[in-house]
């Protein structure tokens, strides 16, 4: 997917730094600091080398908020694990 500068409109780039803002997760601030980054024109290398990520990475977040937007951007696919105690553990933990 071919990366141009300045895709974002002024009330799009305004919505995502007023997310970025109020965001706890880590994780979700990365992926809107990537966006508004490749907006001003930085290249996929610099941007995975201010945040610490792989190019490949920007890249699919670029290509998945072109395609499916902010809100597709921003929903973590990870659920976590099971819990691994058992009931006994469980009610130590809750006195």
């Amino acid at each position: 997917m071919q990366l141009k500068a300045n895709f974002l409109t002024r009330n799009q780039k305004d919505i995502l730094k007023a997310r970025h803002r109020h965001e706890r997760d880590k994780r979700l601030c990365d992926r809107i600091t990537s966006i508004l980054l490749l907006d001003e024109g930085w290249t996929y290398p610099q941007v995975a080398h201010a945040l610490l990520l792989d190019d490949d990475t920007i890249r699919r977040y670029y290509k998945t908020y072109l395609e499916d937007g902010k809100e597709a951007l921003l929903h973590l696919n990870y659920t976590g694990k099971a819990c691994r105690l058992n009931q006994s553990q469980l009610e130590q933990l809750k006195t």
